[in-house]
């Protein structure tokens, strides 16, 4: 027996399957938007509009889709320009849950500053599950 395996539980190091990837591969990447989106955002003039599209450039660092056609996004309510995002994970355990409130509301704030307060709520009820996808991102990850 080891000097590990002797040890308390509470006191063995804890292994994720995930460990690799939280260092190396799911990382949330920036928002960058082309001249060509950056021009159709600046002559939209719905607001819920812009949301949208600021959500459809924000990815799943998991799956390889946006976080409107994955589902993720429950409710947008926008009310005197204050916007309250009703969001969810994949999974409780997602190892970038700490990370992807702050990266989407900094997005949010940064593409769209005519809004005035930007809060995201994340919430697990109803639980995520693939019916949640757009056809589009079902047909995209061959979901079918």
């Amino acid at each position: 027996m080891s000097e590990e395996d002797k040890k308390p539980i509470n006191q063995q190091p804890i292994y994720s399957p995930f460990h690799f990837y939280e260092q190396d591969y799911l990382k949330l990447e920036p928002v960058i938007l082309d001249d060509e989106e950056s021009q159709a955002l600046n002559e939209e003039a719905n607001l819920q509009r812009k949301i949208v599209m600021i959500l459809k450039k924000i990815k799943d660092p998991e799956i390889p889709d946006n976080i409107f056609d994955l589902g993720l996004i429950y409710d947008l309510d926008l009310k005197d320009l204050d916007l309250h995002v009703k969001m969810t994970l994949t999974a409780p355990n997602c190892p970038v849950a700490d990370q992807i409130q702050p990266h989407l509301q900094e997005n949010l704030e940064k593409f769209i500053p005519e809004l005035k307060k930007v809060t995201i709520e994340l919430v697990w009820d109803p639980p995520w599950h693939k019916d949640l996808m757009s056809e589009e991102a079902k047909l995209e990850l061959d979901l079918f």
